[in-house]
């Protein structure tokens, strides 16, 4: 194999610093956007690997978005037997923090404390004195440590949210910030007392006593379908049906809100690196047609024809894998953050994969000029202007 003249290939890449820097702007948008959709996608497949298989929701038969009310709690209880741990309810609160800004919409949910700690405590980090603190105290909430980052609030901290299902001013007093021990359990969320919640509606004249969904903790994965069904059949003749599952299968009901993204993406993808294939393409061809008597001064100074094609190839090659590189770079730091609603993910597969496409882009753009510069005789060459 020929030995490759770095420092020319180089001095080739600034000769017209702006076509370069375009080039490589080119491939890193479009794998930048390749590595952000496919974060999005196994972000939402590792939220579905990483639920617990010992949880079963129950929520309304009519919608994910319908009630049901609290009174159901002892009752799914009863029909457990003696298969669950723990049983807790979330409410979904919405309401607005500070204005409608799209950076202030994250999760606020109503929960029961001690419940909730028994169901999902194993899923987070949160200093036992935090916990305690929460539990004594009505008006107090914990967050994600990521929430607490954005909205820059600590411990101590007041935050005050304006209801809109649920109407009422909740006042709240930060008491906890956890980190996850999984990536089905965001750090972006806020959870409060549902009591505190429950009083404030009532007091002004909305619903109460009402609920999002109860969770199970079983002893036992075996016992989430049979239960499923025992539940939903106790209930069908019922004002308030229900529609029991488990934590993955609900996790996948929430995800199929967005449609088959799979797809799309993958479409969108497809088109955004086709583009960009033709725009490096075009860049390369005018790089060799402008270096046409270039051409034939190196192969008159000994430069043979592998080497010639090398040199091209590895220019295109090093311009779009600095575009690829700097791509996932900055897709790598949006690992484990929240986007829409879906922790990010970003294994080493996707790095790789990115890098991958980067070197194809630059190996199919490349190719084909460097097959003319290879071919092209020293007189011709440099007779023939650009």
């Amino acid at each position: 194999m020929p030995r490759i003249p770095f420092r020319l290939i180089l001095a080739h890449a600034r000769k017209n610093k702006l076509r370069a820097l375009l080039t490589v702007g080119s491939v890193f948008m479009a794998v930048m956007i390749f590595g952000f959709l496919r974060t999005f996608i196994v972000g939402m497949e590792t939220s579905l690997n990483e639920c617990n298989a010992a949880r079963v929701v129950t929520g309304s038969r009519l919608s994910l978005f319908a009630h049901v009310p609290i009174k159901l709690q002892p009752e799914l209880k009863a029909l457990a037997e003696d298969k669950a741990l723990g049983i807790t309810h979330f409410t979904w609160f919405g309401g607005i923090y500070l204005n409608s800004d799209p950076e202030h919409y994250w999760g606020r949910f109503g929960v029961d404390v001690e419940s909730f700690r028994v169901v999902y405590g194993g899923d987070l980090n949160m200093p036992e004195g935090q916990w305690t603190k929460w539990s004594a105290t009505r008006q107090g909430c914990i967050i994600g440590a990521d929430l607490a980052k954005d909205e820059q609030l600590t411990i101590g901290s007041r935050v005050r949210v304006s209801g809109n299902i649920f109407p009422g001013e909740l006042d709240l007093e930060v008491l906890g910030i956890y980190t996850s021990k999984v990536r089905s359990f965001d750090q972006k969320t806020m959870f409060f007392h549902w009591d505190y919640m429950n009083e404030l509606s009532r007091k002004e004249g909305g619903r109460a006593d009402v609920v999002s969904t109860f969770t199970m903790l079983l002893k036992s994965p075996q016992d989430a379908a049979p239960l499923c069904s025992k539940v939903d059949a106790e209930f069908e003749s019922s004002p308030h049906r229900t529609l029991t599952m488990t934590e993955r299968m609900f996790q996948a009901q929430f995800n199929a809100m967005w449609g088959n993204l799979p797809l799309f993406f993958g479409i969108l993808g497809g088109v955004v690196l086709f583009a960009c294939l033709m725009v490096t393409s075009n860049t390369m061809m005018l790089n060799a047609r402008e270096r046409v008597q270039e051409t034939g001064v190196l192969k008159t100074l000994g430069f043979t024809a592998p080497m010639l094609l090398c040199m091209t190839m590895v220019e295109s090659l090093l311009l779009c894998l600095l575009g690829g590189g700097l791509a996932m770079l900055l897709v790598q730091s949006v690992d484990g953050k929240m986007l829409m609603f879906v922790i990010a993910s970003v294994p080493p597969s996707t790095v790789w994969t990115g890098l991958g496409i980067a070197a194809l882009l630059g190996v199919l753009s490349g190719l084909f000029p460097a097959l003319m510069v290879s071919r092209l005789q020293i007189v011709e060459a440099l007779r023939r202007r650009a």
